[in-house]
């Protein structure tokens, strides 16, 4: 494994770290596939082995230490020898909407949105656990203002997810190949 990352570092003179979590095996084989028509390779692996191979790379090339320190949680590196925008419009355009978990951190502020929801009236209870009001139009839940569930950075509550299920809002994304840095 060693030989095999410092060779893609060899043969591929620009790289970039990404951050994984959400993504799973078959869509991120469906990225390598993508990624090898622009040139490209994402490499996985376990971070002591990268750390290790970045290390002793680095006796020979300074610029890969400053990679050592990204190397934490769930994270590989994309190498390309094209140019690192259309690696990125590749990685954006394979994003997929995916749904809250509970336990999770939110990256970002869900709001719910006013207007009608779809629901029948019996479903009004949901709402009242958020303070979130509502009225009942044409036979459906109508909710009167915008309200902020989530905030960046809060862990989410399985009542939050089964509101955000219930008005099938998927605020997240399930495909973030997330562009740390581009340093090489």
């Amino acid at each position: 494994y060693l030989c095999r990352v410092q060779e893609l570092f060899c043969e591929y003179p620009q790289a970039f770290v990404v951050g994984v979590d959400h993504v799973n095996a078959l869509q991120l084989s469906t990225i390598r596939k993508i990624l090898r028509t622009y040139n490209a390779v994402v490499l996985m692996g376990k971070n002591t082995l990268l750390r290790r191979a970045l290390r002793t790379m680095a006796v020979v090339d300074r610029k890969l230490d400053a990679l050592l320190p990204l190397v934490r949680g769930n994270v590989g590196f994309v190498l390309c020898k094209g140019h690192l925008r259309e690696i990125l419009d590749v990685l954006e355009t394979e994003r997929v909407a995916a749904p809250a978990k509970a336990g999770q951190l939110a990256p970002c502020s869900v709001v719910v949105r006013a207007g009608l929801t779809g629901l029948d009236p019996t479903r009004t209870s949901l709402f009242a656990v958020f303070n979130i009001a509502t009225k009942i139009t044409r036979s459906q839940v109508e909710i009167l203002n915008n309200v902020e569930v989530l905030r960046p950075g809060e862990r989410i509550g399985p009542s939050v997810v089964a509101l955000l299920a219930k008005l099938e809002i998927f605020p997240f994304s399930a495909n973030d190949l997330v562009p740390y840095s581009a340093l090489i």
